[in-house]
């Protein structure tokens, strides 16, 4: 596929004449031929930033969101006088959710000398291309990888992210299911992803120690497009609760393959599972879905506001995670603007110093990257729509 560089100042050229279009264009091309900080326009240096998203393959993320909520923070910023003076330019690029495509895309990233980087947004990418940008020195933040060891300050040192680890989400799913849902005969598939498998492992192992019995483990092949096998298994097993630890399209075949046999189970996923647009397109009826994401109600304000703009400028609500990068960019953009220099000690030291305000709460980061003041919880869908219960 075809990388992609957008500059995303382009809304107001809506309201812009030809002559402004012609400009920016022409300032576009020249940021891109130069280094972060070397291009002007209008007398305005340019300060470059990578996003690293899965916008395509079977693993690919809730994309449009992700990369919108980076645009609308860019503009905003933007619209105040940029960043240290400079005008910010995205770099989008498709990781594909791939390990070897990510490393590929981090290296492009490097060589267009971007400041940091906002992504990636799936475990495996994450993994392929953390080696580059530590060895470069290059902050990245994610809005979405939970792996647990990814939070590590001597392996990753430039490593940071607004979402809980897998632990974290592993901890709630299981103390909901044996607190609230009563889970005794606990069933777990996962796609054998470090994700997926992380996710299941960790709420077994929780739940074991609280007494409940394991009536099925299985792996998934997230290629197969025949999953009716593991159902059946499901079914012989007479699990009350199944825990799913799998990307969004696995979780999706899953989840209507139960509603057509009539199986009445209570289903259990990480994240990546809270899209109403996927639960919804499924006549729910036996299967009740519970899925365990961030506390996007921590700032209702804040967040109401945010998801107007993003229906104002694109026509739909935003999808789940669009908080989450919202917050990641948002608190990027500020230690980029605090810190000492652009240089990746005093970036990542600002991230660690600094506490930001934004839709998912007042935020910081510890030592090891991970977020401080997001909480986890539970939500159930009822009606078309996902409903924090928990």
């Amino acid at each position: 596929m075809q990388q992609r560089a957008r500059h995303f100042g382009v809304f107001s050229l809506r309201q812009a004449g030809p002559a402004a279009g012609a400009l920016a264009i022409a300032c576009l091309l020249l940021a891109l031929a130069s280094g972060p900080r070397e291009a002007f326009c209008g007398e305005q240096a340019v300060l470059r930033i990578g996003v690293a998203d899965a916008l395509s393959g079977p693993f690919a993320m809730d994309s449009p969101s992700i990369g919108r909520a980076a645009q609308i923070a860019v503009a905003q910023a933007n619209d105040r006088g940029g960043v240290r003076g400079m005008r910010v330019v995205l770099e989008e690029m498709d990781d594909q959710c791939n390990r070897v495509k990510a490393a590929e895309v981090a290296k492009q990233l490097v060589a267009k000398r971007v400041a940091a980087v906002f992504g990636h947004t799936c475990t495996d990418a994450m993994e392929g291309a953390l080696p580059v940008y530590s060895k470069a020195g290059i902050v990245a933040i994610s809005p979405s990888v939970t792996k647990d060891d990814m939070g590590d300050a001597k392996r990753n040192p430039w490593f940071f992210r607004t979402i809980n680890p897998l632990r974290e989400e592993a901890r709630v799913a299981a103390e909901f299911a044996k607190g609230k849902l009563g889970v005794q005969r606990a069933a777990f598939l996962h796609d054998g992803t470090a994700f997926g498998l992380d996710f299941a492992m960790g709420v077994r192992d929780q739940l074991e120690k609280k007494g409940v019995v394991t009536v099925l483990c299985d792996r998934l092949n997230p290629v197969s497009l025949d999953f009716s096998a593991a159902v059946r298994a499901l079914v012989r097993s007479g699990a009350d609760t199944l825990f799913i630890g799998a990307y969004k399209d696995v979780c999706e075949r899953i989840l209507t393959l139960l509603e057509a046999n009539r199986t009445a189970v209570n289903v259990v996923g990480p994240d990546v599972l809270h899209n109403e647009a996927t639960v919804g397109a499924i006549k729910l009826e036996g299967v009740k879905v519970y899925a365990v994401f961030t506390d996007l109600a921590r700032s209702r304000s804040l967040s109401s506001s945010l998801g107007e703009l993003h229906r104002n400028w694109f026509g739909t609500p935003p999808e789940p995670y669009f908080y989450s990068s919202y917050a990641a960019m948002q608190a990027l953009l500020g230690a980029l603007e605090e810190a000492d220099s652009l240089a990746p000690g005093d970036v990542a030291r600002a991230l660690r110093e600094g506490t930001w305000k934004t839709p998912l709460g007042k935020i910081g980061f510890d030592e090891n990257g991970n977020p401080t003041g997001v909480e986890t919880t539970v939500y159930h869908f009822r009606k078309g729509r996902f409903e924090k219960c928990w």
